[in-house]
């Protein structure tokens, strides 16, 4: 497992396209924006672990397009800590998609935020598990975990299972998970707009799925989970 610190007081961007196991410490006042861009499918399951000091925040961007099995762990360690976590998920023909994390509260005054969305289409299958921790010690931390799913076809499935252990009562705890099918009268409004069906289609997929792209700083890293996303769904649409 490669080890990366990031120094106290200092700011840093990694891109990872080969996703590999990582043992990440953030150090006082460190602030790291990961983004994971894996460009094909792994082999074996990949773990992420973070460990955040008192006032280190972590942002990271996850775009997981093929077969993978990824599972994230985070210690917010120090006061004032903050992790946040964006991704998105297409899975397609018999792509499995697995991704599990685990936030540790430790800290007084943490803050995570973890926003999932994602599709899968045709035979493919995403398991999603997420859960948060909030220990005795960790009075006024706030923690938000929503998830949004969308099945493209009657053999997808998607599972989700979010889930909370709070071990305080000055808290803020919020999650929620929805899965749901493409609506027909939004399909039939962009039809009488004079869209054919695929196109209809991919309007309203494109728009789901980029709607967290824009948490991505660096415009090139952006752009190329555009047209990464585009190429994907030109494949099925």
């Amino acid at each position: 497992m490669k080890k990366i610190i990031i120094k106290k007081n200092t700011k840093r961007t990694l891109v990872n396209k080969n996703l590999l196991d990582a043992e990440i410490v953030v150090e006082k006042g460190a602030n790291l924006h990961l983004i994971n861009l894996p460009t094909k499918k792994t082999g074996r399951p990949v773990k992420i672990n973070f460990h955040i000091q008192a006032g280190g925040v972590v942002r990271q961007f996850s775009a997981l397009l093929h077969s993978i099995d990824l599972s994230v762990q985070v210690e917010l360690l120090g006061d004032c800590s903050v992790f946040g976590h964006f991704m998105i998920y297409f899975g397609a023909h018999k792509e499995k998609i697995i991704f599990k994390s685990h936030t540790k509260h430790q800290g007084a005054q943490t803050m995570s935020r973890q926003f999932i969305c994602g599709l899968a289409g045709q035979k493919s299958i995403a398991d999603i598990s997420a859960k948060i921790d909030i220990s005795a010690q960790a009075d006024k931390t706030d923690a938000l975990l929503a998830h949004e799913g969308l099945l493209l076809g009657k053999q997808a499935r998607i599972n989700s299972l979010p889930g909370f252990s709070i071990h305080t009562n000055e808290v803020r705890a919020v999650h929620n998970s929805a899965i749901h099918y493409l609506k027909p009268q939004d399909l039939f409004y962009l039809q009488s707009r004079g869209l054919s069906l695929p196109q209809a289609q991919k309007l309203i997929i494109s728009g789901f799925l980029k709607k967290l792209v824009s948490y991505i700083q660096e415009e090139p890293t952006r752009q190329e989970t555009i047209n990464l996303i585009d190429h994907k769904l030109n494949k099925i649409l």
